[in-house]
């Protein structure tokens, strides 16, 4: 935890961090430690009807979860979870073999696929040499 050093110091610089930022929901202690911090790699807006950059597949998956639990999940790790979960099932449905080998080698051929979490252009996607996942 950066924050009570930094207090510690008296320097209150700006503070960036990247998607790692959505584990902060997992408990109200990371919340704390995160307090002040931007995440710059997820975008959910649904919040502005009139807001282009809007990601049709975050606003499908909140729609169909709120017909279906009658709330609407405006979390980051709603929509990661999500994902994880999509690339999960596409990598055992892509694998040549249900062994640890083939469930990579069936996650190296997940390419382009829509994500839910960030902007409309944001897409999954892997390869032999590359594991980042999300792109765009």
């Amino acid at each position: 935890d950066l924050n009570p050093a930094l207090k510690r110091i008296g320097w209150d610089p700006p503070k960036v961090m990247n998607a790692a930022i959505m584990w902060a929901l997992v408990s109200p202690e990371w919340m704390e430690a995160l307090d002040g911090w931007i995440g710059i790699e997820q975008a959910l807006g649904d919040h502005d009807p009139d807001d282009v950059e809007r990601n049709p597949n975050w606003l499908g998956l909140l729609e169909r979860y709120e017909r279906r639990f009658g709330n609407r999940p405006h979390t980051t790790m709603t929509a990661l979870l999500y994902d994880q979960g999509r690339v999960a099932a596409e990598a055992i449905a892509n694998a040549p073999v249900e062994t640890g080998a083939g469930i990579a080698e069936g996650i190296e051929r997940i390419k382009m696929a829509p994500s839910t979490l960030g902007g409309p252009r944001t897409y999954i996607g892997f390869g032999a040499e590359d594991h980042r996942g999300y792109r765009g």
